[in-house]
């Protein structure tokens, strides 16, 4: 008897799991745990020119089956140098790991965005997709590091007075400065005309002329080519400007621009542009198309035009009309 009452409940038990409100549950819980896609990064603070690695981790069911993620279509100044693919299994599944290597040549913070997965399973026809969360870089500024490493200065010392040497200094700087004079007033003889200095942006524009009759890019020396353009700019801009652009780094040089007013806005962002396109050259082993490398020059020769001078006083006359560049 009390065996019937054990196949009575079993039976009861198999039928309600089989027709039951757990099959609705059950298939929606394998649903979800049928894939499952993380985004993750090695590090989310970098600086210019850090490397960073992206991966996308899938974890699926046996019968599922995924399509390779689709990234992002364009991250400005964000290149993706490599990438690979590594599969693992796990008991009832598998493990696909997607890895791209990164360089950053933003000098602000920004997103890496969301990247979609499409999926279906073996019974299904229409292919689903999840998305991953997106990833915020955090770009860490080298000037701002190298400010918080000044220290304060020192209490003065009062070192042990020495009239004596005092004397001797300010006897020696007298006897220079009569020297300087004497040499000057009779011993140079005078120039008639003070010599006109050339304005930057002519010296520029003929440096960019002769850059262009070189034969650097048809003997396949890009990397020349864009040392040559971004020196003239930035000597340009040197004497322009009065900033010392060439000894500076990019990330130095926009720092700096910051509180200028020489140029506007758009002219900033113009330079800026054009800084970081031959950096990723000279520096990345970046090798761009025809028309990049066009563009480049069109651009330099454009700022160089847009930003000169439009007039000049001749300094050994100031009287005589001015000179029109």
């Amino acid at each position: 008897m009390k065996i019937n009452k054990l196949v009575f409940f079993l039976a009861v038990f198999f039928f309600t799991m089989d027709y039951g409100p757990w099959t609705m549950d059950c298939s929606a819980a394998d649903e979800a745990a049928a894939i499952k896609v993380e985004a993750r990064v090695d590090k989310d603070k970098v600086s210019v020119g850090d490397r960073i690695r992206y991966e996308i981790i899938i974890e699926k069911e046996k019968n599922v089956e995924v399509e390779s993620p689709l990234l992002w279509e364009e991250l400005e100044n964000v290149d993706i140098v490599d990438s690979g693919k590594d599969e693992g299994g796990y008991f009832g599944g598998k493990k696909i790991e997607y890895w791209y290597f990164l360089e950053n040549y933003n000098t602000d913070s920004f997103v890496i965005p969301k990247a979609s997965v499409k999926y279906r399973e073996s019974s299904a026809k229409e292919w689903s997709e999840v998305k991953t969360d997106p990833i915020e870089i955090e770009v860490i500024s080298l000037v701002d590091s190298w400010d918080s490493d000044i220290k304060d200065i020192k209490d003065p010392v009062n070192p042990r007075s020495n009239f004596f040497l005092i004397f001797l200094i300010i006897l020696g700087l007298a006897a220079a400065g009569l020297l300087f004079f004497f040499y000057r007033r009779y011993f140079l003889k005078k120039e008639e005309e003070i010599a006109f200095r050339e304005p930057a942006h002519v010296v520029a524009l003929r440096k960019l002329n002769i850059l262009k009759n070189k034969d650097l890019l048809r003997l396949g020396r890009v990397e020349e080519y864009y040392v040559e353009l971004s020196g003239i700019v930035r000597y340009y801009i040197e004497e322009r400007f009065n900033i010392r652009a060439p000894e500076m780094t990019t990330e130095e040089f926009l720092y700096n621009l910051k509180g200028r007013q020489a140029l506007s806005v758009g002219q900033k962002r113009v330079l800026k542009d054009f800084l970081t396109a031959t950096d990723k050259v000279k520096f990345a082993r970046f090798y761009p198309a025809d028309k990049d490398i066009q563009e480049s020059f069109q651009i330099a020769y454009g700022f160089i035009e847009d930003t000169k001078e439009s007039e000049k006083i001749n300094i050994s006359n100031p009287n005589k009309e001015k000179i029109k560049l």
